[in-house]
């Protein structure tokens, strides 16, 4: 339908004016953080450069609360012309408008699951390993959450977690000139008074007759990388994409992510397009008859929607960082929980509406 597509095409063009207007803020508040870490080794230019990197990362976050906000804009805007009105005198009711703009709702949530699930991930850790590179003078080299630091002796390799202050499963090559003379491996590193010390160390040395291993409880490590740029490199579970979660699931506890954490930001993922789906749906379902004398007024219908869009968004925050003890199906129920709440409110809505339409006949 030719009215369907005009009202889609609106929609569309209030989602890209709204996520640029959050684009914007945020990118002007990030970057003042970022420019109080400006140093010689890292200019003006590189907080730049990252904070840009981070945008699609930061906007991720707050997909929810920019289609609530188009969406409401969107149905001001509409209300105010009078075309909502024409549309329902024409006979085409909200609900069945709605189901002919599925396609552009649909679109919407792709663009968005997009940008979470390949975009975003792919700029995140191409500007952390830039800001690792600079901030560090060329010593560090991030990927994955996994560094390679360079020293005076030779390359020490790594993994790295939220915990800053902690290096898991090390490796650390020692050169003679151009030749391998000895390796550290280690199940993990602690910086403690200034100083990083490798805990039950294992130590292979090169030898004519072939190599000796000889074990320690603790070996002081010779770098001099501070925990604080090691938080600067780590990539937070809940800007990985889908694929690297589900990596994680595989690899288990090795990955450095607890195995139930995993399992809810999986869950949580996978289901977050549909979530956007059902949070367009509830908001023209509270906004629609707003102007009815009967119901409560406009207003007070545009906080309701903007309070269910924030407790989602909490929800949803919630849920990516709390290190929950939960079992896989406990995991999964929880996650389901934000997109069957938005379900069950827009079907129950929908058919108090009906019903009190009903009486009014």
């Amino acid at each position: 339908m030719i009215i369907a597509r005009y009202f889609s095409a609106k929609l569309l063009k209030h989602n890209l004016d709204v996520t640029l207007m959050f684009a914007s803020g945020l990118f002007v508040v990030r970057l003042i953080a970022e420019l109080k870490r400006v140093r010689l080794s890292y200019s003006s230019a590189d907080a730049i450069f990252y904070v840009l990197g981070m945008l699609p990362s930061s906007l991720a976050n707050y997909d929810v609360i920019i289609v609530s906000i188009a969406t409401i804009l969107w149905f001001l805007q509409v209300r105010r012309t009078q075309e909502l009105m024409i549309s329902k005198v024409a006979g085409l009711s909200l609900f069945r408008l709605l189901g002919f703009m599925l396609p552009a709702c649909c679109l919407l949530a792709a663009m968005f699951t997009v940008n979470r699930e390949w975009f975003a991930p792919m700029m995140a850790e191409h500007a952390k390993e830039a800001r690792s590179l600079k901030a560090s003078g060329g010593r560090i080299y991030f990927h994955d959450n996994h560094v390679w630091l360079k020293t005076e002796e030779g390359f020490l390799e790594a993994q790295i977690s939220e915990d800053a202050y902690y290096l898991h499963q090390i490796r650390y090559f020692i050169f003679n000139k151009d030749h391998l003379t000895r390796w550290i491996m280690a199940p993990k590193a602690r910086y403690h008074n200034g100083k990083w010390y490798a805990e039950q160390v294992e130590t292979y040395k090169l030898e004519e007759k072939g190599q000796t291993v000889t074990y320690a409880p603790r070996t002081l490590l010779p770098i001099t990388v501070k925990p604080r740029l090691i938080s600067w490199s780590f990539i937070r579970p809940e800007y990985l994409s889908v694929k690297q979660i589900a990596e994680s699931l595989v690899k288990g506890d090795d990955s450095g992510i607890a195995n139930n954490m995993t399992w809810i930001l999986f869950m949580v993922r996978v289901f977050r397009p549909l979530n956007l789906l059902a949070v367009i749906a509830l908001t023209l379902t509270i906004l629609d008859k707003a102007t009815s004398a009967r119901f409560v007024g406009l207003g007070a219908r545009l906080l309701v929607v903007l309070a269910l869009a924030l407790l989602e968004f909490l929800s949803y925050e919630l849920l990516c960082t709390s290190r929950l003890s939960l079992s896989i199906k406990e995991s999964a129920v929880l996650a389901l929980l934000p997109v069957l709440t938005m379900v069950l409110l827009t079907v129950g809505i929908g058919f108090y509406r009906q019903r009190m339409a009903l009486v009014e006949q």
